[in-house]
């Protein structure tokens, strides 16, 4: 336990009392409170509300390890906060595709999301999820409106939502859930976008600041689709898939939705997972409702829907870059699915702005 002085100093150079000024102001506690409840109050505040990821009481001492510098587990790339208009360059849209996750914040107005075959329209505040190689527009509904954009790499334990839970996330709309669980999410997210205009003499370590924002808010996005919205409610479940089976599935599943455009084979991904051929499937099927191969099949067909919808590329490009072995099989297997061929289903859902 601390002592009541609070005293001593931490490895980095920060003194305890900075650090628990730090978290009193970040969380918004009182001056009364700290007077009511005196210094061990404090160490058994701070205790309660740093989780493993940013602090721990050990040995007298409160290591902090967002304060460490290299600790943190997001890499920002990109940070940018962009309005679009009518006269605006960006009027028919922004969007693309690139290896890197990314996380759109609507600040102000309405738009319209194309991403993985589908739209998802919010007004400000919204907040959407896009992970890596997924092919994505968005577009003004408003005369005018206001987003920010980080494009990021995710290291360590924390993971960035995977397709299936960001695309439960991103059918969830704004941040206008009236329940007190969605609060923390929405004050998280106007932190990052404070963090990362604030003003000097901090301005030297903005991006610090973000990244520590970021890993918060997705702390608090990955518990509120687990446990508020059941992130698997829907999701067939014929089997119980133990831990150490599920996170080799998983990683299965991530290099299927990061290398989808490459060629990819279920007995490679097999053996990656240490997993035999059928035992692979079968498992694979227990958790996620449909085959590795389907589970391939709707990754690659959603990035040629949105290729077709929102781009000029020609049909064999297209299938290409989304992962088919040639034009006849892509287009064979478009009809089967579709009822159409690419070309035909390009001009009844050509996207304009």
């Amino acid at each position: 336990m601390l002592n009541r002085s609070f005293s001593g100093k931490m490895e980095d150079g920060y003194s305890l009392t900075n650090a628990a000024r730090f978290v009193f102001a970040r969380y918004g506690l009182s001056g009364r409170y700290r007077r009511a409840n005196g210094a061990d109050s404090t160490a058994f505040f701070l205790n309660r509300v740093c989780t493993k990821s940013t602090a721990v009481l050990r040995m007298g001492q409160l290591r902090v390890a967002l304060f460490r510098k290299g600790e943190s587990q997001v890499k920002i790339r990109k940070i940018e906060l962009v309005e679009m208009n009518c006269s605006s360059p960006l009027q028919n849209g922004s969007g693309g595709i690139h290896p890197y996750h990314e996380i759109l914040s609507v600040l102000e107005g309405e738009v319209r999301l194309h991403w993985m075959g589908e739209r998802f329209e919010a007004a400000a505040p919204a907040l959407f999820l896009i992970p890596a190689n997924t092919p994505h527009l968005l577009l003004p509904l408003s005369e005018s409106c206001r987003f920010g954009f980080v494009e990021l790499e995710v290291e360590g334990e924390l993971e960035f939502p995977s397709i299936s839970a960001s695309t439960d996330w991103n059918q969830t709309g704004g941040l206008n859930d009236a329940r007190p669980e969605c609060a923390p999410i929405r004050t998280a997210n106007g932190q990052l976008w404070d963090s990362s205009q604030i003003a000097p003499p901090y301005s030297a370590i903005r991006s610090e600041l973000a990244e520590y924002d970021i890993n918060k808010l997705l702390l608090l996005i990955r518990h509120y689709s687990r446990v508020c919205r059941g992130e698997n409610r829907d999701r067939p479940q014929t089997a119980y898939v133990r831990t150490e089976t599920r996170e080799r599935l998983q990683e299965a599943m991530r290099r299927m939705e990061a290398c989808y455009h490459q060629p990819l084979s279920i007995r490679d991904l097999a053996i990656a997972a240490n997993m035999e051929n059928n035992y692979f499937i079968r498992a694979f099927r227990s958790l996620c409702g449909k085959t590795p191969l389907q589970y391939l099949h709707e990754l690659r067909f959603s990035a040629a829907l949105c290729y077709l919808s929102t781009t000029a590329m020609s049909v064999q490009r297209i299938a290409e870059a989304s992962g088919f072995q040639s034009i006849h099989y892509f287009s064979r297997f478009f009809k089967q699915r579709y009822g159409v061929s690419p070309a035909v289903w390009r001009k009844e859902n050509r996207f304009t702005a």
